[in-house]
């Protein structure tokens, strides 16, 4: 085969030889400029319709959006080499070289083009810093205000479930604290998706013993759809593990029970007058009475122990009273006391605290 271009016999591409090929046909075309946008708050790219984590330097991710840019025609592989050099500020050259190979024939083709670095900002960081939200979460109780201990472990645990919901496999970008507002008696979380809202109250309900109440609102119409909007209470009952609580029977008389636990939908209650362990619904305990917590236990000298009874003096009326034991355990010199309308009640040991009240988040 003789080449056209120069009258060289031996093997063509399209009738030209390999040194005038790449002069008279091009098979790889690339524009004059590139642009690639970066997100200045996340750092992610521009990739297509998407923005991805494709690293954090320029030489990390240009050449795959140059590679990508690249126009090939005809057939045969290829393989791309990109070298960049700075020209100025957010500008690029880049020099471009690709290795065809086709029908046992190899070739190179040499490019150029400039790179422009463009700062902009990706649609979740601009939810993020313009107060986006798709999800209310309130957090309230019943009968009393949030305690100062519920709200930080609360802001705690949102803080690292955003982060988590973030960084996990899957990646809600969107699970973010819109905006954080103290409320009468309770906090507001302003979350950027539906799901991170559903994830937050689950986890609050959980962790502090409380029920879900859900129900959405519409907010607008976007291509003919309708917008909704979660918003979730998380209502927290009037008591926490170790309070105390009153119960009334069937006969309308009222006997204290201490809170051992707020778990799963349910609370856990240890009759003082038996020691008897009790069961109970937690949709069934949120209009109990809290008579007292730790903090109102009076202490008493134990005046004397035999088996499973003790006599005790009154801290208030210094007078002897005899007192029922869970146990024929041995009391120390004093015991802790709650004294409910004229009765005492001997509170043993320490309340057995829902996991959800301990500062972790295992």
């Amino acid at each position: 085969m003789f080449c056209i271009g120069c009258g060289a016999e031996g093997p063509t591409i399209d009738n030209f030889c390999l040194s005038c090929f790449p002069k008279h046909q091009r098979t790889v075309t690339l524009a004059a400029q590139v642009e690639v946008h970066t997100c200045a708050h996340c750092k992610r790219v521009l990739h297509g319709h998407r923005w991805e984590e494709l690293g954090t330097e320029p030489s990390q991710y240009v050449p795959l959006l140059i590679e990508e840019a690249l126009s090939v025609s005809g057939e045969g592989t290829q393989t791309v080499q990109v070298a960049l050099a700075n020209t100025e500020e957010r500008l690029l050259r880049a020099t471009v070289t690709v290795h065809r190979r086709r029908e046992g024939l190899q070739w190179s083709e040499h490019l150029s083009t400039l790179v422009v670095l463009r700062v902009a900002t990706c649609e979740v960081c601009s939810r993020r810093h313009g107060s986006y939200w798709e999800s209310r979460v309130q957090l309230r109780a019943t009968g009393r205000d949030i305690d100062a201990e519920e709200l930080r472990l609360s802001q705690q645990w949102a803080d690292e479930l955003m982060r988590h919901l973030d960084e996990s496999g899957t990646g809600d970008r969107q699970a973010f604290i819109s905006r954080l507002i103290p409320q009468h008696g309770g906090l507001d979380w302003y979350l950027g998706s539906r799901s991170s809202g559903k994830a937050l109250s689950r986890l609050l309900a959980d962790r502090l013993g409380g029920a879900v109440t859900e129900s959405v609102e519409l907010h607008g119409r976007s291509d003919g759809v309708d917008l909704y909007r979660n918003v979730t209470l998380v209502r927290l009952p009037p008591y926490r593990a170790g309070d105390f609580v009153a119960i009334e029977d069937s006969k309308g008389t009222r006997s204290p029970f201490r809170v051992q636990s707020v778990r799963g939908g349910f609370t856990n209650l240890l009759d003082l007058r038996d020691y008897r362990a009790v069961r109970m619904r937690l949709a069934d305990t949120l209009s109990l009475e809290r008579i007292a917590t730790p903090a109102d236990l009076r202490r008493a000298v134990v005046v004397s122990q035999r088996g499973a009874e003790a006599q005790l003096l009154d801290p208030d009326h210094y007078s002897t009273i005899t007192v029922l034991l869970p146990s024929d355990a041995p009391l120390g010199q004093e015991v802790e006391v709650l004294r409910f309308e004229r009765d005492l009640y001997l509170v043993r040991g320490a309340p057995t605290v829902d996991d959800a009240q301990e500062d972790s988040t295992a």
